[in-house]
């Protein structure tokens, strides 16, 4: 039974919802930070970018 109940009320809280609420804060303000090396080359090389020189 002792995995029965934490299972049941894991279910009924949906841990999704709940880990979802405490990691969006941590999650979001990290998702929209650009990354140090990949986020500066991608946003550098746009214009710069093979496709704009070959028109």
């Amino acid at each position: 039974t002792a995995q029965d109940d934490p299972a049941s009320q894991w279910g009924r809280v949906s841990p999704l919802e709940s880990l979802s609420e405490e990691d969006a804060p941590s999650v979001v303000p990290i998702t929209p930070q650009p990354p140090p090396a990949d986020a500066p080359i991608l946003h550098a090389k746009p214009t710069d970018s093979p496709m704009e020189e070959r028109d």
